[in-house]
């Protein structure tokens, strides 16, 4: 197959003018946390240091119930933004991109 025009596909983009939505403190916070996360609760199994797992969330801001799971493996982008409530889970590999809308 030949491709005819390439100038469609090889487009130059300025990223110059690009501005992150995202505040620099946003995204050192975001930095830390994942550090955190990913030295202090992914390494545990997931049945063990789940209480350990709920103190690292509301440390970093989530409101979570005594009685919610969370998985060590899960990546939550912002934890301040995060609700869980009794009885919640989440589970191993999620992918909680929860930067606007509050998890319940």
């Amino acid at each position: 197959m030949v491709v005819k025009n390439l100038n469609l596909y090889m487009q130059k983009v300025d990223l110059s003018k690009y501005q992150n939505a995202l505040s620099r403190k946003n995204q050192i916070a975001r930095f830390i946390w994942t550090i955190v996360w990913t030295i202090f609760a992914r390494p545990l199994p997931r049945s063990l240091g789940n209480g350990w797992k709920l103190f690292l969330l509301r440390l970093f801001g989530a409101k979570v119930h005594p009685k919610a799971v969370v998985y060590s493996s899960v990546c939550i982008y912002m934890p301040w933004n995060l609700v869980m409530e009794e009885y919640s889970c989440l589970l191993s590999r999620d992918l909680k991109r929860n930067d606007v809308l509050v998890f319940r």
